[in-house]
């Protein structure tokens, strides 16, 4: 990223470099004093040798009877005794100048002259340096002062991988910056308080920080502490704070860092009576880097024939890897009409199976196959369970539905263990079974599009098990490739806090083809016009209004759309939420990408049109279908069974495959042209919501 403007004025440069401008002014005072001191020095001794002739005439005088040599000895010795002290006297009179302490010399030497004016230089950049040390809480709250009058500047609480990306973004748009920072220690102060920003350090869960931050006047306040209690707390002390002020500066917003999705709903959910007053916008990185893997990663390389089945390993089963499981199993649906696969490598695969299944009971079938103990055992997924109507493995009893039409879950996933090492020759030979196509002679088989996924809490450790899994792999089986020469075995690695990582993953596949591609950067993923308006809430505030069937349908009045989504329940907008992420990965199928219009045309918008001349409308079906796949998917988790409608508890009759819901005498004339009309509903609105498409470039 470039610097931010406030860097290139004068004061801000003279902060950052201080320390190398007073090295340079006081190795410039030495070497012209101490110049001008030896030139001086030396010129006396040679006006004092000039005289000795007229000395030695006096002194003869004097002693009468001396010899010559007595004569010379005497002259001569003062200027012996003047050479000897002449290093001395440079010292002195050297350090006298850096202390502002050398007594004036009339006709000095340039040199001297020039010394004591670099001198001065030194002792006022080092001054300025003392007092800004030293005066630093003055200054920065007389800076604050004046912050107060004008208003509009931004609070960051918390100073680590989520908020200094946001702190250089906002000062990069020329905002002022005050950050709140719990950690003395944290090496980025230095860093913000050189960009322009003012650094406080303390509690964001402290109410006189808010108070002395001028909350009343602040654009918006980012609380991104690390910890989902601390962030909590400190959303509702800014509520607290801006009742007791009775002001809040129109426009303000309040964004809530939260790993916990369901904290994130719970929090969001009690403030929604004050969203008019005190609008607050939760947000998830981990979430948001998940999602941006699949639709910009993972969609380049899915599986496109229906004889194709998409296998993704994750490697690690902490936050990240838990949350790329659902989101795989909620987004990775394309046009081969298939659920996808996933192999988990954790610690004890058994009971991390069974607490995650716990959690998400309608994840995958729970048949003792879906657990394998050992490398020594064959891990093989059932090509059967890749279909949606297949039953042959069903979930945990208490989640099942006799009805034969009922979908059960998610996807076909497997939990394995996590080797000793990934140089185990077991586990690379099984590994090597896993992600090669399937035996061709085993009926129902698929080819498989296999991508592993490394995703350790630690980004060293992500880093170091990629890099030696890919050699010892192409060590022991080669290159995995296509028919026509390509790589087919992709692989990526979470590299969220590690800049210095990520760049060297990057050179070396660069030079050497490394095919392992990191992913996560806050630096890179984390945009402020994302997070001010994230598209998956503007599209999806789309796709609500359509299936409201509102009276301009399918253009929508965004504004109405606005205001009827911040009404609703975040579980309910979670799935406009995934219908409008998806709406990217549908978009992959014909070609297209998602990109904002930087240029919107004012007046009527202009009509999109989805399809290029003499394509098939029979690609609109299939687009259809993948929507009704991710959609049961994600109701799926979400805890919905297939039934006669009903709330508690929550059941469905669409949550059943394509075809048999398109015959069935209730849904088959309504449902599918739902999925038609929310594909409509969004290309209509695209270009009054500030996007366009563009044919997307050939991977």
């Amino acid at each position: 990223m470039d610097a931010p403007s406030t860097t290139r004025r004068p004061w801000s440069w003279l902060k950052r470099n201080a320390a190398l401008l007073a090295l340079i002014l006081a190795a410039l005072t030495i070497g012209f004093t101490a110049a001008g001191v030896t030139v001086e020095e030396l010129q006396q001794r040679e006006n004092a040798r000039s005289r000795s002739a007229e000395e030695r005439e006096s002194l003869r005088a004097l002693i009468g009877v001396a010899t010559e040599a007595e004569v010379h000895r005497t002259v001569t010795s003062r200027c012996v005794a003047s050479d000897a002290d002449l290093g001395s006297v440079v010292f002195y009179e050297t350090a006298q100048a850096l202390l502002l302490n050398m007594s004036p010399r009339i006709g000095a030497n340039p040199c001297i002259t020039l010394g004591r004016i670099f001198a001065v230089l030194f002792v006022v950049v080092l001054g300025l340096q003392a007092l800004g040390k030293l005066m630093a809480d003055s200054v920065e709250n007389l800076r604050l002062v004046t912050w107060w009058c004008r208003g509009g500047h931004h609070i960051v609480c918390g100073l680590g991988r989520v908020g200094w990306p946001l702190v250089r973004q906002l000062l990069e748009e020329g905002n002022r910056v005050l950050v709140l920072e719990r950690s003395p220690d944290n090496e980025l102060i230095d860093d913000a308080r050189k960009l322009g920003a003012i650094v406080l350090e303390g509690d964001a869960t402290d109410e006189k920080f808010f108070d002395l931050a001028h909350l009343d006047k602040a654009d918006a306040v980012y609380l991104v502490t690390g910890s989902d209690e601390e962030n909590i707390e400190a959303a509702v002390d800014v509520r607290t704070v801006l009742d007791a002020s009775g002001r809040v500066r129109p426009g303000f917003r309040c964004f809530v860092h939260i790993i916990d999705p369901a904290l994130g709903d719970v929090l969001t959910e009690s403030l929604k009576a004050d969203a008019g007053r005190f609008p607050v916008q939760t947000f998830n990185v981990t979430r948001n880097t998940a999602r941006q893997l699949i639709v910009k990663e993972l969609t380049a390389i899915r599986p496109t024939a229906e004889n194709e089945v998409a296998l993704y390993v994750l490697v690690g089963f902490g936050t990240m890897g838990q949350t790329l499981a659902t989101h795989l199993a909620e987004l990775a649906h394309f046009e081969n009409f298939r659920r996808c696969r996933i192999l988990i490598l954790t610690d004890k695969p058994r009971a991390t199976a069974d607490a995650f299944r716990a959690r998400w009971g309608q994840f995958s079938a729970s048949a003792p196959h879906t657990v394998v103990e050992d490398w020594s055992a064959p891990i093989r997924f059932d090509p059967n369970a890749d279909d949606w109507g297949n039953r042959d493995h069903r979930p945990a009893p208490a989640y099942r539905i006799e009805n034969p039409a009922a979908i059960e879950y998610a996807c076909n996933a497997i939990f394995a263990p996590y080797p000793e090492s990934v140089a185990d020759r077991g586990f690379l030979n099984a590994m090597a079974a896993v992600v090669r196509d399937d035996d061709p002679n085993q009926p129902n088989a698929k080819a498989l599009k296999p991508a592993i996924i490394f995703c350790h809490e630690r980004d060293q450790e992500s880093y170091s098990t990629a890099v030696n899994f890919h050699r010892q792999f192409e060590q022991a089986h080669g290159v995995l490739t296509q028919k026509d020469g390509s790589r087919r075995l992709s692989m990526f690695v979470w590299l969220p806090k590690q800049e210095p990582l990520k760049k060297l993953l990057e050179k070396q596949a660069l030079g050497s083809g490394l095919p392992i591609r990191p992913f996560g950067s806050c630096l890179d993923e984390l945009k402020l016009v994302d997070l001010r308006a994230p598209m998956e809430d503007r599209l999806g505030q789309v796709i609500r209004a359509g299936y409201r069937k509102s009276a301009t349908y399918p253009l929508v009045d965004l504004a109405a759309a606005e205001a009827d989504w911040r009404k609703e329940t975040e579980m309910n907008l979670n799935s406009n939420r995934m219908a409008a992420i998806h709406f990217e990965v549908k978009l992959a199928y014909l070609g297209l990408e998602l990109v904002r219009d930087e240029s919107p045309r004012a007046g009527v918008p202009e009509r999109i049109e989805l399809l290029a001349p003499g394509e098939s409308r029979g690609k609109i079906v299939a687009l259809a279908r993948m929507e009704h796949n991710r959609w049961m998917a994600e109701r799926l988790l979400a805890g919905v069974s297939y039934g006669e409608r009903s709330e508690t508890p929550p059941r469905r009759l669409q949550l059943c495959t394509w075809d048999v819901m398109i015959i069935h005498p209730d849904l088959g004339q309504t449902e599918p042209a739902k999925d038609f009309e929310q594909i409509e509903a969004v290309v209509a609105n695209l270009p009054q919501l500030g996007y366009k498409l563009r044919r997307r470039a050939p991977v």
